[in-house]
């Protein structure tokens, strides 16, 4: 009797596992409340509705070549390893591909780099994750990106699948408003130089400058530049300073002249 491959296992048959699965973590919930309980109710609901979307997805994508099994491997490593988590509603409209620009420092000059982010294949509910690979002096570096959504205002982790290079942390302001064409925020990254940098980053579902590279040039740069200018600081104020508060300080009373 020929055995079975897992490869061909129906799609219904993945798809009523992620059901049960997220079942069980409703359930868990609604029986406890301990800090324990509520973390792994979180993580078999995310587990299973990761399950599902991916059924799901590779339902309505059939024909691309690629097996069930491995679909649904490739969403689950992108999704259990996240950590932040938002209102679904909230995600809904961000989970597409995202151009990210942000302003490193290479041989003592600074200029802007590019990224492109895909939240697309990343479906567990309250979850926005992506992944990226790029090339390194060392080899291939995979990275994991999670978003996160909080009002209006979008923080992303872009952190390395392994090793110990400090991941690049970033806010960016009115990112739910969907009709603006280019959101401006702030990055905490480290260099390819090694310097820690506050430095400037540009998010858009288009291209901003072309040719699209990993590095742009000097004369694009200033484009980005100078959106990043005519985006951010409006509506904002930047490292104020704070002045001194209170009453006054007294003044000493002149002395008297000799008339």
């Amino acid at each position: 009797m020929r055995k079975r491959s897992l490869n061909s296992t129906p799609l219904w048959i993945i798809g009523i596992l992620g059901a049960g699965v997220t079942a069980l973590g409703v359930y868990i919930q609604s029986t406890g409340s301990s800090a324990g309980t509520v973390m792994t109710a979180g993580t078999l609901a995310a587990l299973g509705g990761g399950v599902v979307g991916a059924a799901i997805s590779i339902f309505f994508s059939a024909g691309d070549g690629r097996d069930a099994l491995s679909a649904v491997h490739d969403v689950l490593n992108r999704s259990l390893g996240a950590s932040m988590r938002s209102a679904e509603a909230d995600l809904a409209p961000l989970r597409r591909v995202w151009h990210c620009y942000w302003i490193t420092q290479k041989g003592e000059k600074y200029l802007w780099a590019h990224s492109v982010y895909d939240f697309t294949r990343a479906v567990s509910p309250g979850l926005a994750v992506a992944g990226l690979t790029t090339d390194h002096h060392a080899g291939a570096l995979d990275y994991r990106i999670e978003m996160v959504v909080r009002g209006d205002r979008m923080l992303f982790v872009d952190a390395p699948a392994q090793g110990k290079e400090p991941p690049t942390v970033g806010m960016v302001p009115f990112f739910t408003e969907g009709y603006r064409a280019v959101y401006a925020g702030v990055v905490l990254v480290r260099s390819w130089d090694g310097t820690d940098l506050l430095s400037k980053c540009l998010w858009s579902v288009t291209p901003l400058v072309e040719p699209e590279a990993d590095v742009v040039s000097h004369d694009q740069g200033q484009v980005l530049d100078d959106l990043w200018a005519r985006t951010l600081p409006r509506g904002h104020v930047l490292f104020p300073t704070p002045e001194p508060t209170g009453p006054p300080e007294p003044t000493e009373p002149p002395e008297p002249t000799e008339p």
